[in-house]
């Protein structure tokens, strides 16, 4: 079996009806840092890997179908941070058979309706340094 060629996941991008009120809504209730804005979108740095927007042009409708997930240390904390926003909870739980018995787990509908996971396993290392560290 050959090895596998990717490292990592670099990037993850979720496309917006309005970009502006997409910055505004993963800042105020993700606590995200806007790395950069200009005229292909907008990135956040999530540790080390970093959440595109991109404006949609085309099929508005079908936004809501798009999905991500973030690891998180204290899926409970993160809960309490995230619903103290006026935000839609989708769903939930914990994982009861597989692999990743025992993750912890919910979904929110984000400004298009997509579903944004949060996720805490222990199997999950999750890097506390930036892409862009100081700024």
């Amino acid at each position: 079996m050959s090895a596998q060629v990717p490292r990592r996941l670099d990037h993850a991008a979720i496309y917006c009806s309005d970009i502006d009120r997409s910055i505004e809504w993963y800042s105020r209730v993700l606590g995200l840092t806007l790395a950069y804005q200009g005229p292909i979108g907008a990135f956040f740095d999530v540790g080390d890997t970093i959440l595109g927007l991109r404006q949609a042009r085309k099929r508005l409708e079908g936004l809501s179908e798009q999905h991500l997930a973030f690891a998180v240390d204290d899926v409970e904390a993160t809960y309490a941070q995230v619903t103290a926003h006026e935000v839609t909870i989708l769903e939930k739980g914990v994982i009861t058979q597989g692999y990743i018995v025992g993750q912890r787990f919910f979904d929110v509908a984000g400004p298009d309706g997509e579903d944004i996971e949060f996720v805490q396993r222990a199997n999950i290392a999750i890097n506390p340094a930036t892409l862009h560290p100081g700024g």
